[in-house]
């Protein structure tokens, strides 16, 4: 501890960078880190935050030179927790992941972020946030429901270059999600990562979902790769087979793994087996 408050001291004026890779079981560090947030709130520039939700509200408040925020809440016997409260005076704010919460549609200035991870959501519990969050150019969704809720309108993204759909559990049950899917609009679109199972069986309804998608967006739209995880009995010729639309992606993966694989991140090899097909 005294190490710890020792190097903010030294850090004078500068801009801070708090990260908690993995939860603190102390409840004297979590305390130190929630305090030393609060004091030196406008000094902020980074949280990566795993803490119980009951912190949470105390780092309400402005931290005007705030980039990056990762908060995740840890609570043992809490898988899913309401939040009741906002933090909105965050003018710098542009790169958000959140996880493990239930998240009010007011809590953070959605309008000016350029990248958002939600893990887990639902379609039904994200498509307020994405409606308001239009100037995003990288989203990552976890899907942990089954509800494939067509939204009131569509989800215009016109900056959108990557979107990746993915589940917590590779292993789970899995839905199509064509209704949520088909919504998007996204004429800048480039890299787009989707589980198999939300796009639907057979090959050509899974080939209809991404032609949805790509279509709608308008000729712009010309992605330039599409990946397709988990363990898919799909190929090239079969996504592209009768679906002229889908022969504007430049170029399509598909990759036969447990693992989740994210773009820019290292694949985690959980099976031996794990297969890939790509042109």
């Amino acid at each position: 501890m005294d190490k710890l408050e020792s190097w903010v001291g030294r850090s004078g004026f500068c801009p801070l960078s708090i990260q908690m890779k993995r939860s603190a079981r102390s409840t004297e560090l979590i305390s130190w880190i929630v305090d030393t947030i609060v004091i030196h709130r406008n000094r902020c520039e980074a949280l990566t935050l795993i803490l119980p939700d009951s912190l949470i509200s105390y780092i309400e408040g402005p931290m005007p030179m705030l980039r990056h925020l990762s908060l995740r809440f840890d609570d043992i016997d809490t898988d899913y927790i309401p939040v009741s409260y906002s933090i909105s005076d965050l003018p710098l704010l542009r790169v958000v992941s959140l996880s493990n919460f239930d998240i009010p549609r007011d809590f953070l200035p959605w309008a000016q972020l350029t990248s958002l991870t939600l893990n887990p959501t639902a379609p039904s519990e994200c498509i307020p946030i994405i409606l308001e969050a239009v100037g995003l150019t990288y989203l990552e969704l976890t899907i942990a429901s089954d509800d494939d809720c067509p939204p009131d309108a569509l989800l215009h993204l016109p900056l959108l270059e990557s979107l990746i759909v993915v589940q917590p559990d590779p292993e789970a049950q899995t839905w199509p999600l064509p209704d949520f899917l088909g919504s998007f609009i996204v004429p800048r679109l480039r890299y787009f990562q989707v589980r198999e199972a939300f796009l639907g069986e057979p090959a050509v309804y899974a080939a209809a979902v991404v032609a949805a998608l790509i279509g709608v967006s308008g000729p712009s739209c010309r992605v330039q790769k599409l990946v397709v995880t988990g363990r898919t009995c799909l190929s090239q010729a079969s996504l592209r087979k009768g679906l002229d639309v889908i022969s504007r992606v430049a170029e399509i993966a598909l990759y036969k793994e447990i693992a989740v694989w994210r773009q820019g991140g290292d694949e985690d090899d959980e099976d031996d087996e794990d297969d890939s097909e790509s042109e």
